[in-house]
């Protein structure tokens, strides 16, 4: 710290490429993930802690990003997202969302650009050259099967696979939310624009908001893929406002569907299309795992389950929680299959339920009820920064049958708005006795969750 200068040792990194999906002869659609020096990442994680805290006490993280930050998450973020849709169709509007792809945003950021703008944030000076140091006379190779290229120089980027790589990339992308009209929710590079549609005027305002965001790309040396930018009207009325939106003079394709941070967001908002997806995913990993522990115990086909099966089933469901008894059961069927695979009875006699009672495995549907309720202690006692909605408030007067803490039940007009996150769980929530509202932990919230609803 006094000298603002690394060992050259530390700043070497292996860069290993992780495919992120698509061709997998193209460059392009592979993550490089550098493995640096463990002495540099517990200097780094000095840096990180002191930093983190001066920014937060500050308030200088913009609210709209999600990514890297404690207690929030790919689930807040596409939970937050999701409100604001289903709100607007509730009230019979259209939603135009924009959705932004930054072509190689680690490996593009400007070192030049970054030490400006950390100045900003009034960081402290012996600070700001270490990080300058950090990340000046860095070289990298790439290993592919155990075999290495040479060392090459790294003049631009933040090392991702570093401690201190996605806390500067937050700092580098911070003030792309100002002086926007339209709403914009980030994680990490992972971007979406979205404004109600009232009138032709809406539609110029967010397309100015876009012009916005490719004019910050152009000063700071980013790129969007405008290939992979697309524009989803979300609403169900009859009549859709159609618009042109451009980004960099190409016309942004519009579509009906869009994976959003793991999430297939569709533009009438029904699950169908993400609950089909996940339950393939799901199916796939489960046909492997017959293929290749068909012999094994019960325990160990259980374990396997719980850890590469299940995980498909229940990603940020939070988000995404169906109250359809059809897609329920869609993805109860994957679970009663990998039941009877554990236990190895395929007769149709033998029932699922004893099975999953055997098993010592909850429903599906229940996990999911009991993650919402989750998310909703961590809102109700402040543990998450995840802002909530206006709408959410505690009963001005708690009656003898309320639980002390109950809320004010969302006026709903749509399915889609009933049962998303904040109106579903505020319902749930709600029902809870009050000893278990008023527990003192969440580790104790949730255990009293999970052991109250077993199958019967």
């Amino acid at each position: 710290m006094q000298t603002g200068a690394l060992p050259l040792d530390w700043k070497d990194a292996l860069v290993v490429p992780i495919h992120k999906g698509g061709d997998k002869h193209a460059v392009e659609n592979y993550i490089p993930v550098s493995l640096t020096s463990l002495s540099c990442k517990v200097f780094e994680h000095i840096l990180y802690s002191n930093i983190i805290a001066h920014l937060k006490s500050n308030n200088l993280l913009a609210s709209q990003q999600h990514g890297f930050s404690k207690n929030l998450s790919c689930e807040t973020q596409a939970t937050a997202l999701l409100h604001d849709l289903c709100r607007s169709m509730d009230n019979k509007k259209q939603v135009d969302a924009i959705f932004l792809d930054f072509s190689k945003a680690f490996d593009r950021v400007s070192h030049v650009i970054l030490i400006e703008k950390l100045k900003i944030f009034a960081l402290n000076l012996k600070c700001i050259n270490v990080i300058k140091n950090f990340l000046s006379d860095r070289r990298q190779m790439v290993v592919v099967g155990g075999n290495n290229s040479t060392m090459k120089p790294v003049t631009s980027g933040v090392p991702q696979g570093s401690v201190l790589g996605p806390l500067l990339f937050l700092l580098f992308v911070n003030d792309l939310c100002q002086n926007l009209s339209s709403n914009i929710r980030l994680f990490a590079d992972d971007t979406v624009l979205y404004r109600e549609i009232s009138s032709a005027e809406d539609h110029s305002i967010l397309q100015s908001d876009l012009d916005k965001i490719a004019k910050w790309c152009e000063e700071n040396k980013m790129s969007l893929n405008v290939t992979k930018c697309k524009v989803m009207n979300v609403c169900r009325l009859h009549a859709v406002s159609g618009f042109d939106y451009t980004l960099n003079d190409c016309i942004l394709e519009t579509v009906s569907k869009y994976k959003y941070l793991g999430i297939f967001i569709t533009s009438n908002l029904s699950w169908d299309t993400h609950v089909n997806y996940i339950c393939s995913r799901a199916n796939r990993s489960l046909g492997f795992i017959k293929r290749q522990l068909g012999k094994c115990s019960p325990e160990i086909k259980l374990k396997a389950y719980t850890t590469l099966v299940r995980p498909h089933l229940e990603y940020a469901s939070c988000a995404w929680d169906p109250n359809s008894s059809t897609l329920i059961d869609v993805l109860e069927m994957v679970q009663h299959r990998a039941a009877r695979f554990i236990l190895h009875k395929y007769s149709r006699f033998e029932s699922v339920t004893d099975m999953l009672k055997e098993l010592d495995l909850s429903e599906l549907h229940i996990r999911r009820k009991n993650a919402r309720l989750c998310l909703f202690y961590k809102i109700h006692y402040k543990l998450t920064p995840l802002a909530t909605p206006e709408q959410l408030s505690l009963k001005a007067t708690q009656r003898r049958t309320d639980n002390g803490v109950s809320y004010q039940h969302f006026k709903c007009h749509t399915d889609p708005f009933y049962s998303s996150f904040f109106p579903w769980t505020v319902r749930d929530w709600n029902s809870l006795p009050a000893d278990s509202v008023t527990l003192t932990s969440l580790d104790l919230f949730s255990s009293v969750l999970a052991s109250s609803k077993k199958p019967e």
